[in-house]
């Protein structure tokens, strides 16, 4: 179950330093949610996840966004999986500096909440996917 949590944040290519913040994550998961929990929730089947975003129920969206931005910061990960998305066809330093500008930490958790029970006309989900489509056309480098 640790390592299924742990696979949610690491993504492929994974660093030490992905490692460690994954198994952060996984740990404060399961200090405030047993194992049984989540089996019962299925928030780990492969079914439930849009990409590497589970669906979670409501009751456990606050908990793993907040366990989440504990160990690891969006940004940083945002800006990784967009490299990857792109083939690293953009310049992840200017995508990192504007994703982080226009849109935040602290807002990022809310949209992170609520893509976690799918909400996706949320006000910060909708920012949050501005932000990214922004700084995308921003940062792209021409091959």
């Amino acid at each position: 179950m640790r390592d299924q949590l742990v696979s949610f944040v690491v993504g492929a290519y994974a660093t030490e330093e992905d490692i460690a913040e994954g198994q952060c994550f996984a740990d404060k998961v399961l200090a405030q949610v047993s194992e049984e929990e989540l089996v019962e929730a299925d928030v780990l089947s492969p079914e439930k996840a849009d990409g590497f975003v589970p669906r979670v129920p409501k009751r456990m969206a606050t908990l793993w966004a907040d366990s989440q931005f504990a160990c690891t910061s969006y940004i940083k990960l945002a800006s990784r999986a967009q490299a990857f998305a792109t083939n690293n066809q953009l310049d992840i330093l200017t995508y990192s500096t504007c994703f982080g500008r226009r849109i935040g930490e602290a807002r990022a958790k809310q949209a992170t909440r609520a893509a976690l029970i799918r909400n996706f006309k949320s006000p910060a989900w909708r920012e949050l996917r501005a932000a990214e489509a922004y700084c995308l056309a921003q940062s792209q480098v021409l091959g």
